[in-house]
């Protein structure tokens, strides 16, 4: 059985540190959870980096929020 590594990113399809580190973890073959506030731009991400032949699995969440998922 062949494990990927998951990380779990925050913020990841914005415009900042998180969408720089959900591509060099998706480039070096890890699989990704995307949370972001904006669920097009994750779809977005996710559509790309996908093929890199990663899973990517995106939720929509504002992790600032109680009660956030």
């Amino acid at each position: 059985m062949n494990i990927r590594p998951v990380a779990i990113v925050t913020g990841g399809a914005g415009f900042g540190i998180g969408h720089g580190l959900s591509e060099a973890l998706a480039s070096a073959g890890w699989d990704l959870v995307i949370t972001d506030r904006k669920p097009k731009r994750g779809a977005k991400l996710a559509e790309r980096l996908s093929a890199l032949g990663v899973a990517i699995e995106v939720v929509a969440a504002d992790v600032t929020e109680t009660g956030a998922p």
